[in-house]
C-alpha cells in the first residue's frame, strides 16, 4: 500500500505541476491578449479622434472658403458696378460732346441751306430780268 500512494502522491504532484504550468500559460496569454486589445482599443480611439478632428478642420476650411468667394463675389459686385457706372458717365460725355457738335452741323447746315435758297431767290429774279432786259 505505501508504494502506491507514493505513486498516487508523485501522480498527482506531477498532475497539479502539469494544470499549475497550463493555468500560468493561460494566464500569460490572458495578460498578452488584454494588453493587445488595451493596445487596440488606444489606436482605436486615437483614430477616432483623428477623424474627428480632420471632420471639423475639413468643416473649418469648408466655411472659411465660402467666406473668401462671399467677399470676392461682392468685390466683383462692387467692381461691376463701378465699371457700369464709369461707362454710363462716360457715354453721357461723349453723347453731350456729339450732340453738341450735331446741333453746330445742323446750323451750319440750316445757314448753308439758307444762302443756297437766298441764292436761288436772287438768281431766279437775275434770270427773269435779264430775259426782261434782252427783250
Amino acid at each position: 500500500r505505501g508504494s502506491i500512494s507514493i505513486r498516487l502522491d508523485i501522480f498527482t504532484h506531477k498532475h497539479f505541476n502539469s494544470v499549475y504550468l497550463f493555468q500560468d500559460k493561460v494566464k500569460h496569454v490572458l495578460d498578452s491578449l488584454t494588453q493587445r486589445k488595451e493596445t487596440a482599443l488606444k489606436a482605436e480611439a486615437k483614430q477616432r479622434e483623428k477623424i474627428s478632428q480632420l471632420k471639423e478642420k475639413v468643416k473649418s476650411l469648408e466655411t472659411q472658403v465660402t467666406a473668401e468667394f462671399a467677399k470676392m463675389h461682392q468685390s466683383l459686385t462692387d467692381i461691376e458696378q463701378r465699371v457700369m457706372r464709369d461707362l454710363r458717365q462716360r457715354e453721357e460725355e461723349i453723347l453731350k460732346r456729339m450732340e453738341t457738335n450735331l446741333r453746330e452741323i445742323q446750323g451750319k447746315l440750316d445757314s448753308t441751306q439758307q444762302e443756297l435758297s437766298e441764292l436761288q431767290t436772287q438768281m431766279k429774279k437775275e434770270d427773269l430780268t435779264f430775259l426782261q432786259v434782252k427783250r
